[in-house]
């Protein structure tokens, strides 16, 4: 049964990764992983910060403060820092984003692998959340 196909659903415009310094999450997706900053708009002490993959719209990745939720629910998302699930990124040629990722400082706790999918490589962001870089087998 197609439920989304019903209510409209298109695609995912935005993920929430939940992280203990903004900026510093904010440069590493921006300077080493060369995303886009989309959006940054104050609000109160926190802010509303997402990035996306450079020339993309969506989706769009919030990098979020656990401070944003306050109480018992500031304490339960401060524990996914570093933790948050699993991203992943496609990339065109997994070798090559491996080499080049590598020379800007990215940690890896893969290297570029072939499976039946295609070719990955996990690495680490600044807080140590993995993120999958998954290069697609071509069809032939």
């Amino acid at each position: 049964m197609e439920h989304t196909a019903e209510i409209g659903v298109s695609t995912i415009s935005h993920c929430t990764l939940i992280v203990g310094d903004q900026e510093e999450s904010l440069q590493f997706y921006t300077e080493k992983l060369g995303f886009e900053k989309i959006e940054d708009i104050p609000m109160g002490d926190d802010r509303w910060l997402t990035v996306a993959p450079s020339g993309e719209a969506q989706p769009r990745l919030i990098l979020r403060s656990p401070d944003w939720f306050g109480g018992v629910d500031e304490q339960r998302y401060s524990g996914l820092i570093g933790h948050n699930p699993m991203l992943g990124l496609k990339v065109e040629d997994c070798r090559k984003a491996y080499d080049e990722l590598t020379a800007r400082g990215v940690n890896f706790s893969s290297e570029p692998e072939e499976t039946s999918n295609g070719v990955e490589a996990v690495l680490e962001d600044n807080e140590q959340n993995q993120l999958l870089l998954f290069e697609e087998v071509t069809k032939k």
